[in-house]
């Protein structure tokens, strides 16, 4: 008879009768039922309340190979609950278990050249006989079938106990079958009806097992059942970047509350989201430039500041809006046709470059979705654009912006407008090396850069504040790269060294003050001093020097236009 058999009324069907007939036994005044009474006492048991199984428990004996027929005998419950907790608790239930282990043993052996496979029982954490049968394996140890196991620190140990072949004795087979499978010595004096010192003596008086070794070998299976779910979470995760829970929990055989755990900070990359983004459409370039073109039509304006405020007024995207777009404020006014002045973009990075990061960094193995871990593996590639360049260029929040990182990983529509369509993520999905450094500027084209915006009349202090902004190398890196004094590397850069006292001629002074006019039409001299100062062109008092008064300077630049 194996326990299977004895498995066909369950374990809480056959407590009373077994308990029974140990009690002359384990009770003084007890006595042994007979044959006949053997019937009736079955019959009281299965009367008794019904067993809610335990779902972490089912998901685990699951997942160490037991049939739910099993697992339904270890709790004295039907197969059809066990059947019912694993469906709830696993998408695709025992099946799908099933499937993901054996998928995994198959792929472990193609691996393993040769080797046997009680070789995999270290590996998984499940016990030999069912790793056997998962795999459909004639394998069959003569000495298993002799009921003498292997020792204890040896793969196999618990094939005879858990097969049922070896004992007569019913109680003590269910015992150590039942404890074999995970249950503690409390449990099984519960079911019947003894102490669980009187367990532990009739698994080791009457059996070839002890529940020292026993639990020695079920603590190292849990262990390696442990790595193995996590290595194959792990593998999962790198090779399926933005897929759901759902989708690894069924294909793993998993929970997924085991995947999210096993995940641990990756779990963010296949988190449903929580913040979807905005539908609300994105302002385009041209747009933009239509909104300078008006704001320049009704104030005759071309500050930042006024541009703001006019902005503000409109309900339109501001002056840093504008800046980001097109790298810089004046970037953006010659755009728009509003001033002849040429500036530099901030990055050579386009904006398809920057999305194209972003995506790398959340699919990479050592990336993820957290502003730390996309930031490192940025550092980590020379060829990536900064974290900071993509906050500031990408005109979204942080969620948002990984929520569409993670939609084109999973290959789901961006709710976000025209612009993220099926070119756009061919493009932002497009090989790139990202180890690849852009070439690095010279220090004199650092120079030349600061000076299109700020003038050549380039201090250092001037330059710290603008490098700063623009993420550009320090003075003294500039200085230890070209080998040059700061005078000398702004005279070479075409520039006025600062302390130098600039020779300003009747031409440069015309020059300003038609430069000032085609900023700030209709500026008075207030305005012209502040717009020299940042502009490092002539002072006012220069130019009255030099060209009369200020009516006769600005009427000498007109007649000269």
């Amino acid at each position: 008879m194996t326990v299977t058999d004895i498995g066909r009324g369950s374990i809480g069907q056959q407590q009373e009768g077994e308990r029974a007939r140990h009690d002359g036994a384990d009770s003084p005044h007890g006595a042994t039922p007979t044959r006949e009474e053997a019937p009736h006492r079955e019959a009281e048991a299965q009367a008794g309340p019904a067993v809610v199984p335990d779902a972490d428990v089912v998901v685990d004996l699951a997942q160490q190979g037991y049939t739910t027929g099993e697992i339904a005998e270890f709790f004295g419950a039907d197969t059809a609950q066990v059947e019912q907790v694993l469906d709830g608790a696993i998408p695709g239930g025992a099946a799908a278990v099933r499937v993901a282990l054996r998928g995994r043993l198959r792929a472990w052996a193609s691996r393993s050249d040769g080797d046997s496979w009680q070789g995999a029982e270290p590996v998984f954490g499940i016990p030999h006989a069912n790793i056997t049968r998962l795999v459909r394996s004639p394998e069959q140890d003569a000495e298993l079938a002799e009921g003498e196991g292997p020792e204890a620190h040896r793969p196999g140990y618990l094939d005879a106990a858990l097969s049922g072949t070896v004992l007569a004795d019913e109680r003590a087979r269910i015992c150590v079958r039942c404890y074999a499978m995970g249950a503690t010595l409390q449990e099984l004096g519960d079911r019947f009806g003894v102490t669980r010192e009187r367990i532990r003596q009739i698994i080791t008086k009457h059996t070839p097992w002890s529940t020292k070794d026993i639990g020695r070998t079920l603590r190292g299976l849990r262990e390696a059942r442990e790595q193995e779910h996590r290595e194959a979470v792990r593998a999962w995760s790198q090779a399926h970047s933005g897929d759901t829970l759902e989708s690894g929990a069924r294909l793993l055989g998993m929970t997924e509350g085991q995947v999210r755990d096993l995940l641990g900070v990756r779990r963010k990359n296949h988190l449903a989201p929580k913040v979807r983004p905005t539908s609300t459409a994105r302002r385009s370039d041209e747009q933009i430039l239509d909104d300078l073109r008006a704001f320049h039509r009704e104030t005759g304006e071309r500050t930042s500041s006024a541009f703001a405020a006019w902005a503000k007024q409109h309900g339109v995207p501001g002056n840093q809006t504008a800046a980001i777009r097109f790298g810089t404020w004046n970037e953006a006014l010659r755009a728009a046709g509003l001033t002849a002045e040429r500036g530099r973009p901030r990055s050579a990075h386009s904006e398809d470059d920057l999305w194209a990061a972003l995506i790398a960094a959340v699919a990479a193995p050592d990336g993820g979705t957290s502003h730390t871990k996309v930031d490192a593996w940025l550092q980590r590639h020379d060829g990536a654009p900064s974290f900071a360049l993509i906050r500031q260029r990408l005109p979204y929040r942080w969620a948002e912006i990984a929520e569409i990182a993670l939609a084109v990983l999973r290959g789901e529509p961006v709710g976000q407008g025209d612009e993220f369509d099926e070119s756009w993520r061919a493009r932002v999905t497009a090989p790139r090396d990202w180890n690849a450094a852009a070439p690095e500027p010279t220090p004199t084209q650092h120079l030349r850069d600061a000076m299109a915006e700020l003038g050549g009349n380039l201090t250092m202090a001037t330059y710290r504040s603008w490098a700063s902004a623009q993420r550009r190398p320090t003075a003294q890196t500039l200085m230890r790269r070209s080998n040059l004094s700061w005078g000398e590397l702004v005279r070479e850069a075409g520039g006025i060294a600062g302390g130098t006292k600039p020779e300003w001629t009747d031409a440069h002074c015309r020059d300003a003050v038609q430069d000032f006019r085609a900023a700030q039409p209709g500026g008075g001299t207030d305005a012209y001093t502040q717009w020299a100062r940042e502009y490092a062109r002539p002072s006012l008092a220069t130019v009255i020097k030099r060209l009369g008064s200020w009516r006769e300077a600005v009427e000498d630049s007109a007649s000269g236009e």
